[in-house]
């Protein structure tokens, strides 16, 4: 991403991901820039009027809503503007009832949800209610309130139905898990979390709701990169591989099956990112198939594929501990090919699949903070 930042918004509006706003370099900002996957590319578009971090974003009928949020000088925003990606232009809409920042946003049959969230910072107030905007009219109603209040959960939708994951309150995170129907304007209590966390990003694959990344409790003393699965079916959480790197205050949308998660911060206070990971549920090491970080590149093996020996090639932009190693379909470690401190440079490691059966396999680079994976195959 060309713009490093956290506590933004991300919104999918015909087939390309925008971010938008956020913190960049220690202030609010109004910055959006989006992301095409066909293409890999990024495009800077006509900044959004109103600079603000912790606000949510929601891609509707083709438009892109950015809603409430916060500034320095703990002012709390009520507003909503409208984004137009086909004329890049900008509409102040009707205001949010409640003033609010970190709060979840997600839309059902052609409405906007806005769930919880916290008014002040220090936090004044934090919100149980949920407002409901309508486009069409340009107006917004109040609804039955979320059983647990809290701020910086994430929210998806399955068939209809919103579910509420996480969030903080009192300065400590929540696994809760609640559900919210809107055809009937009720709550209901789901299967917790297995990790309490907030500022998590969530986002939905094949009707399976994927929650990734997150804080502890606030202050913040731990950073998580796990990804939790969670099926509404059955109501059960299952772990996954986890991002590679610790980030929370994200945000995340789904493209043809996989998972895009642009940015955030870490656990250095006031460092925001600009990588964007991708995951893949269908792959069991989860990060996608040649997904680079800012100071780590990784190549295609070669020959790929391959009856016995290949070599994996990989750039280091800056000195570090490198571990490359091996895994099969399964996610297990097969052999550890580098575990070593490297300098800036070009390198190359051979692998020798004698005696290993055919089939996919799957390598996976670490440097520092950063990782990359790739996959190959082998045959006989």
């Amino acid at each position: 991403m060309p713009t490093a930042r956290g506590a933004h918004t991300v919104a999918l509006a015909n087939g390309l991901i925008y971010a938008v706003g956020g913190v960049v370099n220690d202030y609010p900002s109004s910055i959006i820039e989006a992301y095409d996957p066909a293409t890999d590319t990024w495009a800077s578009k006509t900044p959004m009027p109103t600079a603000r971090q912790d606000f949510s974003g929601c891609g509707l009928n083709g438009k892109i809503y950015a809603i409430g949020g916060w500034r320095f000088l703990n002012y709390t925003y009520s507003k909503i503007e409208e984004y137009d990606p086909a004329t890049d232009t900008w509409e102040t809409k009707a205001p949010m009832p409640t003033a609010r920042w970190g709060h979840a946003t997600c839309s059902v049959d052609g409405k906007i949800y806005v769930i919880g969230g916290a008014k002040g910072w220090p936090v004044e107030i934090i919100h149980e209610t949920i407002e409901v905007y309508d486009p069409l009219t340009d107006t917004w109603e109040t609804k039955t309130s979320i059983p647990t209040p809290r701020w910086s959960p994430s929210s998806s939708v399955v068939d209809g139905l919103i579910y509420v994951i996480g969030g903080c309150s009192d300065g400590e995170s929540v696994p809760t898990v609640e559900v919210y129907d809107p055809a009937t304007d009720t709550w209901a209590t789901e299967t917790s979390m297995p990790t309490a966390r907030w500022g998590l990003a969530c986002a939905v694959v094949n009707g399976k709701i994927y929650a990734i990344g997150g804080a502890n409790s606030h202050p913040v003393t731990e950073v998580y990169n796990t990804v939790e699965e969670y099926d509404p079916v059955m109501n059960t959480w299952a772990t996954r591989s986890p991002m590679p790197a610790d980030r929370y205050v994200i945000a995340a949308c789904s493209v043809d099956d996989k998972i895009y998660i642009p940015g955030g911060g870490g656990a250095t206070p006031g460092v925001n990112f600009a990588e964007i990971f991708i995951y893949n549920p269908e792959n069991e090491l989860g990060i996608d198939d040649n997904i680079n970080a800012l100071n780590l590149k990784l190549h295609q093996n070669y020959p790929n594929p391959f009856n016995i020996l290949t070599s994996i090639e990989y750039e280091l932009r800056e000195p570090g501990i490198v571990s490359l190693s091996v895994y099969d379909y399964l996610g297990h470690q097969i052999v550890t090919l580098i575990s070593q401190h490297q300098q800036i440079g070009k390198y190359q490691a051979l692998w020798n699949a004698e005696g290993l059966p055919p089939g996919i396999y799957f390598y996976r680079i670490q440097a520092g903070e950063q990782q990359a994976t790739g996959k190959m195959v082998v045959l006989r």
